[in-house]
């Protein structure tokens, strides 16, 4: 298990680049409950939405500065990373209607954490894997990725964008209820639990991705 990072001994770049990009992935999910209808990959906004449009400004900052990103792109999937590297030019990600209105958005949000990506698997490797939520094989993957290369994948696989742990509304919604309770011993449990989940989620993904059996 990798070590969590105290957040206080996060580079105040990294911390404010992370905080930045959770405000951006809020604002993105924030929008697409006003009105319409979601996104299949944003379904977990059903279940959640409400309690995230009832915060205010300042319980989404506190949100938006939980240490780690509430979004993710196959993170934990290495031979996806692979397969896009060499697709064709012609390839094309199917989406539903919902998904293509937000197409500007989440291609601006992809552009951005992507960015990010590109920075911390090459300066961070550990903070990669915790903060992002990539798994060691991906983090190795992407480590000889230009940032045209992770542009690309943010121009065309915008739409696969997800929110962090998509089938699980519990966690977004102790996430919610902390935040919203602004009370600082469990604003810090919720971080700790999230990271604790990366993490354990990550060491899987990492197990999988050295078995010669997958």
């Amino acid at each position: 298990m990798l070590p969590l990072p105290d957040r206080d001994a996060l580079a105040p770049a990294t911390r404010q680049a992370l905080a930045d990009l959770n405000a951006q992935a809020l604002q993105v999910m924030i929008t697409m409950l006003r009105p319409g209808a979601l996104p299949r990959s944003f379904a977990l906004l059903g279940e959640v939405g409400d309690a995230l449009l009832g915060l205010d400004e300042a319980a989404r900052r506190r949100l938006a500065a939980i240490p780690h990103l509430l979004i993710t792109l196959h993170f934990d999937d290495v031979e996806w990373w692979r397969a896009v590297r060499h697709e064709s030019p012609r390839a094309v990600a199917l989406a539903d209607r919902a998904a293509r209105a937000a197409r500007p958005r989440l291609r601006a949000l992809a552009q951005a954490m992507l960015t990010l990506v590109w920075h911390l698997t090459r300066s961070d490797p550990p903070r990669a894997a915790l903060l992002l939520g990539l798994s060691p094989a991906v983090i190795e993957e992407l480590r000889d990725w230009t940032p045209s290369e992770l542009q690309r994948i943010a121009d065309r696989h915008a739409l696969r964008l997800q929110p962090r742990w998509p089938d699980r509304p519990g966690v977004w919604a102790r996430w919610i209820h902390a935040v919203a309770s602004a009370d600082p011993a469990l604003l810090r449990q919720v971080s700790i639990h999230g990271l604790q989940l990366l993490a354990s989620r990550c060491g899987e993904a990492d197990e999988v991705s050295r078995d010669p059996t997958h």
